[in-house]
This record gives structure tokens, C-alpha cells and sequence, in this order.
């Protein structure tokens, strides 16, 4: 209950104290029967009625005054009373109310809090499914790299199985002095190893067995290997025909050396080099000296083999070698070879390196295919004895795909007039 309604109340409470105050006041006049006040002698001397019922009105009017106090004060503490209430209960009230906004804020808190936890939870989820993908995919590397060690060993197992079989029984043992071949021998087999390092490390193209099932990873670097090899090859054709243009002799070099370059990269560098076989004191015959010569070949054949099994086992990012091989082939051969043939001369080798990775030179006819901005790079236009509009000559090929003949590169032209 609010304070302002026990003001009427309260109001009407002392008009009615005012009012019989006033009116018991007016009764203890006495009034003359004549209309004049009676003495106080004359009063005193007779008894009269009047004055009888005014003393009798006098002790009424101070038990209804006196009642009335009692009624006021009543009503003053049932006002104080109800006040007091009303401030505890608004004091309740309020205290409720922080109470209420004090849980409100603590929910709040704890459902941002679970809210956190949680995305945590699946934060921590996802990465340890990551985790066990990425464990998973090495473990299926260690896999392969293993089988493809076993392979090796296999094929190590039987050349020296071969080598163990040879006819080398059917001449009689000589006792003859091998000492002085047997350093020879070494050093030859120290000679290979090294040249192995070399070519490992200088990112020459390294042979290796076929193995079943290849990841992306070996698919790419057999034929970065299948690259530079052809590379190589058509250069010294090349250069033993002795009419090949200076120019292309070199861009092949240059060419050839980037990806050399790319292979550094993946492989890093070469394990340690094993140590030789030790020259025996008792290899005084002919056997004796040809089983030596069969285990310094094993030793440069197993070596080769960890090579050829390290390689296997580099990992690399397939995404940027599917970028960079077209880009390779567009860029390093077809635009720097292009510049030194003639447009219908271009080298079948060129040809097969395109279609390695999708791609064809776009087909122009020269005096009948039509110059069309849209296809075709129009550098100029000159007078020709062919039909205007057509392609008067080609200063540049383009490059199409080969799927969908999407155009890759526009061939640079000249306009006939």
C-alpha cells in the first residue's frame, strides 16, 4: 500500500475531532432565559437545571474529546504502522529485485561460459581429427616407404644372387697376386658413390623401380626426374646434329637447370656416404678377387638405393607443382622455343610436353584464318597478297586446351591488308 492513500483517511479523521471540539465548546456557554448570561453569584446561589446539564455536557464532552485523541493516536500508529510495513515490503521488494538481477547476470555468465567450453570442445574435436588424418595419411607414407625399401632390397637380394651364380667356377683358382687392383677398385666404387651424391644433390634425374600404387607426391617427382632427363636428351641431339640454333641449345639449358633447381629443393641433401668394404690381406686368387669386385658393386648398388628410397619419401605440395608445371612448360619452353622456329616447324618434342599437361597450339592457317580480336593478339597489319582480314603471319603462337579449347595463351599476329 502506498502512503497518499491514508490521507483522505486521516484528513476526515481531524475535520470530525475539529468539529466535536467545537461543538461541545459552544454547548458550555449558559444562555439567560431573557436572552442575557447568568451570573456566576446568582449561579452559585440557586441550583439550577441548566446549569446541572451544562456540568453534564462538560464531563461528555472530555470523554468524547478524550476519545477522540484515542481514536487520532490509533489511527496515527495504524498509519505508522502500515508505513513501516510499506517500507519493509518495498525494502524486500528491492532486495528481490537485485537478487532477481544478480541470477539473471550469473545465468548470463554461465551460458556464455558453457558457450565457450563448447566451442572449445569442438574446436579441440576438429583438431584432434586433424591430427589423426595427418597421423594416418604418414602412417600410409611410412607404408609405401617401406614396401618401396623392400622392393629394393629384393632387387638388391638378386643381383647379388646373380652375380653369386656367375660361371666363375668353371676356370681353376690361380694363386696370382690381386693386391694392387683391389685399391682400384675401391676408389672406382668411392668414384660412383660420389658421382651419386653429385647427381642427388645437383638435382640430376635419379632412375628408380616402378612401384604399385604411387602417391601424388612420387607421381610428381617422376616427372619433375621425366623432365629433365627429356631435357637433356633432346639437347645433346641437338647439339651432336650440329645445325641446332645456339639460342635453343641454351634455352634448354636454362630450362633444364630450373627444374634441376626445383629437385634441389625437394630432395635436400645427401645421407652421409657409407664406408667402402675393407681390402682383405687373402684375396690371392681368382674368386676371391671377382667376390670382392661383386660386393664393391653391391656396395655402390645399395647406396644408390637409399637414394632412389629417400626421394621416394620427400612429401610435397602437389597444389603448387599443378601450377607451376604448365607455367613451367608454357612459359620456360613453348614461349622461349617458339621464338627461334618457324610456326609450322615447331620440334615434335615441344608438342609432347604441351600435351603433358593439356595443352595444343591454337590451329592458323596463314592467308585463311581470320584475325579475330577475341582469339587472336593483333599486333599490326600489313599488305598482303592473301585475303584481308586473315592472318598474315604468326610472330607468336597461343596455347587452347586441349579438353574444351578454352583459350590459355593468344597467339600474336599480324593482319593482311
Amino acid at each position: 500500500m502506498k502512503i497518499h492513500q491514508f490521507r483522505y483517511p486521516l484528513f476526515l479523521l481531524l475535520l470530525i475531532f475539529i468539529g466535536v471540539t467545537s461543538l461541545v465548546y459552544s454547548q458550555e456557554v449558559p444562555e439567560q432565559s431573557n436572552g442575557e448570561l447568568v451570573s456566576v453569584e446568582q449561579s452559585s446561589k440557586t441550583p439550577d437545571p441548566v446549569l446541572q446539564n451544562s456540568l453534564d455536557n462538560s464531563f461528555w464532552t472530555y470523554v468524547i474529546i478524550f476519545g477522540a485523541f484515542i481514536v487520532l493516536g490509533l489511527a496515527v500508529a495504524v498509519f505508522l504502522g502500515f508505513r513501516k510495513i510499506q517500507q519493509q515490503q518495498t525494502k524486500v521488494e528491492n532486495s528481490e529485485q537485485g537478487w532477481r538481477d544478480k541470477l539473471n547476470s550469473s545465468e548470463q555468465h554461465w551460458e556464455e561460459q558453457l558457450e565457450r567450453i563448447r566451442r572449445q570442445g569442438k574446436d579441440s574435436t576438429e583438431k584432434l581429427e586433424e591430427i589423426v588424418s595427418d597421423h594416418s595419411h604418414i602412417r600410409n607414407e611410412q607404408k609405401d616407404f617401406q614396401n618401396t625399401l623392400s622392393e629394393l632390397g629384393n632387387r638388391l637380394d638378386s643381383l647379388e644372387l646373380i652375380l653369386e651364380n656367375l660361371d666363375l667356377d668353371k676356370v681353376p683358382d690361380k694363386t696370382v697376386d690381386k693386391q694392387p687392383q683391389l685399391e682400384e677398385i675401391i676408389q672406382e666404387a668411392r668414384t660412383q658413390v660420389e658421382s651419386l651424391v653429385q647427381t642427388y644433390e645437383n638435382g640430376e634425374p635419379i632412375d628408380y623401380v616402378e612401384i604399385e600404387d604411387p602417391t601424388p607426391s612420387q607421381i610428381t617427382l617422376h616427372l619433375l626426374n621425366w623432365i629433365v632427363r627429356s631435357i637433356g636428351d633432346w639437347k645433346d641431339d641437338l647439339e651432336q646434329s650440329g645445325t641446332a640454333n645456339p639460342d635453343l641449345i641454351q634455352t634448354l639449358v636454362y630450362a633444364s637447370q630450373a627444374m634441376k633447381d626445383k629437385l634441389k629443393e625437394i630432395r635436400g641433401p645427401a645421407p652421409l656416404l657409407p664406408e667402402p668394404p675393407e681390402v682383405e690381406t687373402d684375396v690371392n686368387t681368382d674368386t676371391a678377387y671377382n667376390e670382392f669386385q661383386n660386393e664393391c658393386v653391391a656396395y655402390v648398388s645399395r647406396y644408390e638405393g637409399v637414394l632412389i628410397g629417400l626421394q621416394l619419401g620427400c612429401k610435397i605440395d602437389e597444389k603448387e607443382y599443378d601450377q607451376f608445371i604448365p607455367q613451367f612448360v608454357k612459359d620456360r619452353l613453348f614461349n622461349s622455343i617458339a621464338r627461334f622456329v618457324k610456326f609450322d616447324q615447331l620440334p615434335e618434342q615441344l608438342d609432347e610436353y604441351l600435351q603433358l599437361v593439356g595443352y595444343e597450339v591454337v590451329p592458323i592457317e596463314i592467308g585463311k584464318t581470320q584475325a579475330d580480336a577475341r582469339i587472336h593478339d593483333i599486333q599490326s597489319s600489313q599488305q598482303t597478297n592473301a585475303e584481308p582480314g586473315t592472318v598474315a603471319e604468326v610472330i607468336l603462337p597461343g596455347l587452347q586446351r586441349i579438353d574444351n579449347s578454352e583459350t590459355v595463351q593468344k597467339p600474336i599476329v599480324v593482319r593482311g591488308e
